[in-house]
């Protein structure tokens, strides 16, 4: 957070022992900046009786800005989905759908959900995608909700971290810029704003198909809710009426987008460790495993990195020009390759034999030795990759070790 601002975080849990644990746990991280509300039941109730009477006046063709909410001035929501010890729901069955309506009906930034059962209460997804259709930007088991990664960029531990995860007070940050360049370039289409719309930068047919596009179309950013499944047809027509309101649910299906569907597969946009580990000739210092270490944090952070002393100049100037989207440094990968192929002698003087035995964990976010790593296969974008995770006995969360009994690798079929 820029110095000065405060961070609102909010707990919507039907236990409020647990919400005051949660709130507790992330006070103990001592982030600067930010203050945690734990609501009882009641309070609870109020700001969803709030949200039901905005969807009501929507619903009825008036301003939702005439019914106050107090979510407006909150920059991040976490909501247990499980709240079936509150008197009333006010229509709202799970906390998917209060996420849901906290995205339409409130200025609310980032919308973390605890223990969604397609996630689980302490799980890795070994897929890689289990969430990307679902509305939360973050998507955490019970256990997670105060772990330093979701909060520090150098949490300073080296506990269960998967690499899917942003940096929550970063991520606030960003969905301002971001709302603010959406703002700027409503009518716009999308792929050619953000470069997306050449040969070597096209996206997928796989990829596009959530955002509603056909290869060889693009659609302009204001019509961009009226192709896709994000927003309900009943909840899209008055939508549309706000600008305020549609250019911020735009914004967040588009992060959806970059974050959960164009970055994971490592395809059109690589992050900074995987494309390390591609394309590794192109690292500075690539025999010091020091050098790989900064590169998993800088990697996993939207904040400024000296990638110059990481990178050759040809990958440098590659990177992706619009990275508050991707939450962290990204590279358009045939691009990179390209560069360095131009450059023969960078190749030539790389020499295999002085690399480390490196993998990168996507449960650790951060490269350990290769014998420490259980490698599996998936198939993101309709192609098998390898990817690896910690070997079970390497898991650590709060000063103790767990295997598989604790930290659920699913499937684990995947891994068996």
């Amino acid at each position: 957070m820029p110095e000065g601002d405060l961070c609102r975080v909010m707990i919507f849990d039907d236990e409020p022992e647990k919400a005051q644990a949660w709130r507790e746990q992330i006070e103990g991280l001592k982030v600067a900046g930010v203050e945690v509300a734990s609501l009882s039941k009641i309070d609870i109730q109020g700001h969803l009786d709030a949200l039901y009477g905005r969807r009501t006046e929507a619903d009825e063709g008036k301003s939702v800005g005439d019914f106050p909410s107090a979510l407006d001035d909150v920059d991040i929501l976490i909501v247990d989905f499980d709240l079936r010890h509150l008197d009333d729901h006010r229509g709202f069955a799970t906390g998917e759908e209060i996420a849901y309506a906290a995205r339409l009906f409130s200025r609310v930034k980032i919308i973390v959900v605890v223990n969604h059962p397609n996630i689980g209460l302490n799980n890795f997804d070994l897929t890689l995608q289990r969430d990307r259709e679902l509305r939360g930007d973050v998507y955490v088991g019970h256990k997670q909700v105060g772990n330093p990664g979701l909060w520090l960029t150098d949490p300073g531990y080296d506990g269960f971290l998967p690499w899917s995860w942003s940096v929550l007070i970063e991520d606030v940050c960003t969905f301002r810029k971001c709302a603010e360049e959406v703002a700027a370039n409503f009518e716009k289409p999308i792929l050619s704003y953000f470069g997306l719309d050449q040969p070597e930068t096209s996206p997928s047919p796989d990829m596009l198909t959530y955002l509603g596009i056909k290869r060889d179309e693009d659609v302009v950013m204001s019509q961009l809710l009226n192709s896709t499944n994000f927003v309900r047809p009943q909840d899209l027509k008055t939508l549309v009426k706000d600008q305020s309101r549609h250019v911020h649910v735009t914004t967040a299906l588009l992060r959806k987008w970059f974050r959960r569907w164009l970055l994971p597969p490592q395809t059109l946009l690589a992050d900074l460790p995987h494309l390390a580990l591609t394309l590794p000739w192109g690292v500075l210092g690539y025999q010091d495993v020091e050098v790989w270490n900064r590169i998993a944090v800088c990697g996993r952070s939207s904040r400024p990195c000296d990638l110059a002393r990481l990178l050759h100049p040809e990958i440098v100037g590659t990177e992706f020009a619009h990275g508050g989207w991707t939450g962290r440094p990204a590279f358009v990968v045939r691009r990179a390759r390209a560069a360095l192929e131009a450059q023969e002698a960078v190749l030539s003087n790389f020499q295999l034999e002085q690399m480390p035995s490196l993998a990168f964990a996507e449960d650790l976010s951060r490269f350990i030795p290769e014998d420490r790593a259980l490698t599996y296969s998936v198939a993101l974008d309709g192609q098998p990759q390898t990817r690896h995770v910690s070997s079970p006995d390497d898991v650590e969360i709060k000063d103790k070790r767990f295997g598989l009994s604790e930290i659920i690798y699913s499937p684990q079929s995947l891994i068996l």
